[in-house]
């Protein structure tokens, strides 16, 4: 191997070293906006309400009065 040799082979390993750590970095960012544990869990908690709202609606009883009837003696 000649002097010239050894020169190309650590041009490539150093190419192949900043590929390596442009891939480690393109990894390591952020891709979409990062959420707080905390906002998630209170977003979650008022959809859960929305929904309980909308079942409890669904379930009302009419609320008409009803009619009366007279108890007979000796009932």
């Amino acid at each position: 191997m000649t002097a010239e040799d050894i020169e190309n082979v650590m041009d490539d390993v150093r190419e192949t070293l900043e590929d390596a750590n442009q891939i480690s970095e393109a990894l390591g960012q952020n891709i979409g906006p990062v959420m707080d544990e905390g906002e998630l869990l209170d977003e979650l908690e008022q959809m859960e309400d929305a929904i309980h709202k909308e079942e409890m609606k669904a379930l009302q009883l009419p609320q008409e009065n009803l009619s009366t009837t007279e108890r007979k003696e000796g009932c």
